[in-house]
């Protein structure tokens, strides 16, 4: 018995000795120290006396693993990667003879410091791939332009034609530099003052053509007013970048400059800001702690101006000590009472800051490490807890391991949280640089392509050297996209009023749309199942077509005040847009045209561009008026302001992504700019912002294109369209993840037909107006072209005034009450002839009176439009010119000749 109280006695002692830690936690044989109980046995001496690591089973990697000389195991896609990732205190994944000693492939580069392989393709891109930057040695003298290209000065290479062609192409201005004096020889041009030549029609249109802008500089105003004209809701600007442009009334006298003239705050009443606002000097109001807080909020700066914001004072971090007090010099605190002077002063040694020898009484000694998970410092008569870098403090004494996947930016695509510190890893086909950036290591080298009005432009991203897109000179060029697997690229142009597409291989030029357009401001392909999606802000709709332009059907047309960028998610089956109307939003729909949402109506304004991130699944926009990037995720949630700068983002049009980059169009700076997608860049809060091409003609819509921005992907129509006669639309997939779990599909008519069959369309009849729709599914998992669709279900919903088929007048009567038959078919006969001579008299006053009404509307529209055949009403902005050719059209029409009227956007159907 006495035998059993001892033992329990023992026990009990020991398990108060262990009691501080917790029943999830592990208790290192160093008393006082507590671990994740998950941290034992995995290879880590997290004990600090490898207490954790003792009486472990023997661990056998995988084939696609290295082993540690802990024993730890990784993936061996991690050595080499002169990133530490055994942590055993020998790098033994970073061994310098294994690492020189590996072998690279046939199409890599090897880097000959540190043994690491990259794709040869990176070798001499202006990006250091290797460690020690060797792939970027002896590049200085590699000649990189075609034939075809002239190099400026500073070895930029450009289109040959554009040498001496009176607008500087080259960031040094060398291309027009020693070229001989000219002059306008074209029929129909006329010179401007700096020797540029231009259409003539373009002189005094309102808007800016020349470089100088010397062709609207002696314009009379009535000139300028015929140019152009404003809804009663938009105040037209006097001249300014696109000119002359409408912005809301609103934003009239707001104190800030939306015209680009500054026309738009002239002759404007001063007016006073609301409580807790102060006026910058602008006249526009901002919250009053907006001012001197480092960012800047007012247009013109003002709230960053004289804030006698004195440099501030040099202090030590919270983990660190003061050696002299004044922040001149900090060391550690863990080297605190060491018996080491580290401080060159001696002070961290010093009797004031550690206490006197007492053998093992100082706090931290003696309960062995003071309790501390990791770090113990003395502090006085007592001691503070710390954690080494990738952990931080949970209470006291404990330390957890930081999830730095959780912030944003920490990796480009793959985030891989591990104790102590993070992974980072690429998706196939990129390739990793720097520990954590992902590059395309697959597919031709990446181009941005751009609409500038008159021109397509392709620019190289690794050079920036750019040339013609189409040799042939555009018009109206604003809308853009492409389908990289066809060679073909999409356009629209809003003097034209058409769609066109060129054959990149062949240089064809097709015109895809031509009939019912009036200003074709969105354009977005669907590279998978073929179709085209196009938003007509004239109009207010958005419409389907296939990618040849045939059977278009309108998807959205209820609720549509400025629709403009469109963007589609094909795997998933949706559409994005921006409308920024008098209520600013981005919605989004299926792409058949239902379950439409709005998912983002708050700080927005004038939504521009629009992108979406395949890789990460996050839409990017641009506001001309908050002069922000926005992002969020593809249900609008999560919101971020990517960057917020007046100069850099004045008034931007377009943008795009690909792989770590944003790149966007900008009106007032006539360039294109790039920065970090996550906003900021290392060591550096604030984004950092980059000019990819300066002094462009108006820069409009703007595409990467590579193969990676069209990713391979399973249609949900098979490749057969879907058994469809005519359109084979995605039905949205609600599942937010990667993995969808059904591919479904809807047949669909162009407007004016509905279905008959499962798939089959027919034109309409008068008398029906309800509509039928098909949906099915398909396998999970199929590829395009091997699924089997089942049996569609046809749902018809008829309107309150159409009758089943096969209902007639004569069946009604089958159902009468009995009596004489005879008299009664007698009184049905001369039913019908009273009737027949009452309905033939009625037929014919009401066919007069519409012969009449017709008549006189007609006389009525020819007097209008003889008035007003000078003019044009259009919203902003303006990208359409009155020229000749426009002139001769309208004319034309208005003799009765070939007349055409624009299709008005049938009533959404849902």
């Amino acid at each position: 018995m006495r035998w059993l109280i001892f033992a329990l006695f023992v026990v009990g002692i020991f398990g108060l000795a262990h009691s501080e830690c917790e029943p999830n936690q592990f208790a290192c044989h160093t008393a006082g120290r507590c671990i994740n109980i998950a941290w034992k046995c995995d290879g880590d001496d997290d004990c600090h006396d490898n207490s954790d690591e003792l009486d472990c089973p023997a661990t056998t990697c995988s084939e696609n693993s290295f082993q540690c000389t802990s024993g730890k195991c990784i993936p061996h896609r991690w050595t080499c990667d002169q990133f530490d990732d055994c942590k055993d205190g020998l790098k033994s994944d970073e061994d310098p003879e294994m690492c020189l000693n590996q072998t690279c492939g046939e199409h890599d580069f090897k880097c000959s410091k540190s043994g690491r392989c990259v794709p040869m393709k990176m070798k001499c891109d202006n990006e250091e791939d290797c460690p020690h930057g060797e792939d970027e040695e002896g590049c200085d003298d590699v000649i990189t332009c075609d034939r075809s290209e002239f190099q400026c000065n500073d070895k930029k290479c450009i289109s040959v034609s554009w040498r001496c062609d009176h607008h500087e192409d080259c960031d040094d201005g060398s291309d027009e530099k020693d070229c001989p004096v000219s002059e306008c020889s074209d029929i129909g041009e006329k010179q401007c003052d700096d020797g540029e030549c231009i259409t003539d029609s373009w002189w005094c249109d309102g808007e800016g053509d020349c470089k100088d802008r010397s062709d609207e500089s002696n314009c009379s105003k009535s000139v300028l007013e015929e140019a152009s004209s404003c809804s009663p809701t938009q105040f037209q600007c006097h001249g300014p970048l696109i000119s002359p442009e409408c912005i809301n009334m609103q934003w009239k006298c707001d104190g800030e400059e939306d015209c680009g003239d500054n026309s738009d705050e002239l002759d404007c009443p001063e007016h006073t800001c609301e409580p807790g606002e102060r006026k910058c000097d602008t006249n526009n109001c901002v919250k009053e702690i907006y001012f001197c807080d480092g960012d800047v909020d007012c247009q013109d700066e003002t709230d960053e101006k004289n804030c006698n914001i004195t440099e501030p004072s040099l202090s030590c971090k919270d983990w660190e000590f003061d050696c002299k007090g004044d922040g001149q010099e900090c060391i550690s605190d863990a080297l605190l009472c060491d018996k080491s002077r580290d401080c060159s002063n001696g002070h961290d040694e010093s009797p004031a800051v550690c206490p006197e020898e007492t053998g093992d009484d100082d706090a931290c000694s003696k309960t062995k490490n003071g309790g501390c998970s990791q770090i113990c410092v003395p502090k006085g008569s007592g001691r503070e807890c710390k954690c080494s870098d990738g952990y931080e403090l949970s209470g006291e004494t404990l330390c957890k391991d930081i999830d730095e996947c959780s912030i944003p930016g920490t990796c480009s695509q793959v985030c891989t949280n591990v104790k102590g510190s993070y992974k980072c890893e690429c998706f196939s086909g990129y390739v990793m640089t720097n520990h954590r950036y992902c590059k395309a290591n697959e597919g031709a080298r990446p181009e941005l392509i751009l609409s500038e009005r008159h021109e397509l432009r392709r620019y190289h991203l690794d050079t920036y050297h750019y040339s013609r897109l189409l040799e042939k000179e555009v018009t109206g060029a604003v809308a853009m996209d492409f389908d990289i697997r066809k060679n073909k690229v999409f356009w629209t142009d809003v003097e034209k009023l058409k769609i066109f597409s060129v054959d990149l291989k062949t240089n064809e030029v097709q015109t895809i749309v031509e009939e019912n357009l009036t200003r074709p401001d969105g354009l977005a392909v669907d590279w998978v199942h073929q179709n085209l999606y196009l938003s007509d802000t004239g109009r207010n709709c958005i419409e389907v077509a296939r990618m040849d332009g045939s059977h278009r059907k309108t998807i959205a047309s209820k609720d549509l005040d400025e629709p403009r960028a469109l963007v589609v998610d094909p795997k998933r089956g949706w559409i994005y847009w921006t409308d920024w109307g008098k209520q600013p939003k981005i919605e989004k729909c299926g792409m058949n045209g239902k379950e439409r949402k709005e998912i983002v109506n708050r700080n927005i304004i004038w939504p521009n561009g629009l992108t979406i991130d395949y890789t990460n699944n996050r839409l990017y926009w641009v506001d001309a008026k908050l002069h922000i990037i926005g992002s969020s995720d593809l249900n609008g949630k999560d919101f971020h302001v990517i960057l917020k700068d007046f100069v850099k983002v004045a008034h931007p049009f377009a943008i795009t992504v690909f792989e770590d980059f944003l790149y966007w169009t900008d009106w007032m700076s006539d360039g294109i700019h790039k920065t970090s997608k996550f906003g900021h860049t290392e060591g550096n809060s604030s984004a950092a912002v980059t000019n990819i091409a300066l002094n462009l003609k108006s820069p409009m819509d703007i595409h990467v294109y590579h193969i990676f921005r069209q990713p391979s992907m399973d249609s949900h129509c098979g490749d057969n369209n879907g058994g469809c006669s005519h359109l084979c639309l995605p039905v949205p997939v609600n599942d937010e993840s990667d993995k969808v779990l059904s591919r479904r599909m809807e047949c669909a008519c162009p407007d004016g037909m509905i279905l008959k069959t499962s798939s089959k369309c027919e034109v309409a009849p008068e008398e029906q107006s309800g509509s039928v729709t098909v949906a099915t599914e398909q396998t999970t998992g199929e590829k395009a072209g091997e699924a089997e669709t089942t049996e569609p279900t046809i749902i018809v919903q008829p309107t309150e005034d159409s009758k089943p088929e096969g209902t007639s007048e004569e069946s009604s009567t089958e159902s009468a009450p009995p009596g004489n038959q005879t008299s009664s078919a007698l009184e049905k006969e001369e039913g019908k002839e009273s009737t027949g001579l009452v309905l033939g008299i009625t037929v014919a006053v009401v066919a007069s009176l519409v012969v009449l009404v017709s008549v006189v509307i007609v006389f009525l529209v020819k007097r209008h439009r003889k008035k007003n055949v000078k003019s044009m009403n259009f919203d902003n902005p303006v990208y359409r010119k009155t020229t000749t050719d426009d002139q001769l059209i309208m004319e034309k029409n208005e003799s009765g000749n070939d007349q055409m009227q624009p299709l008005n956007c049938d009533p959404e159907i849902v």
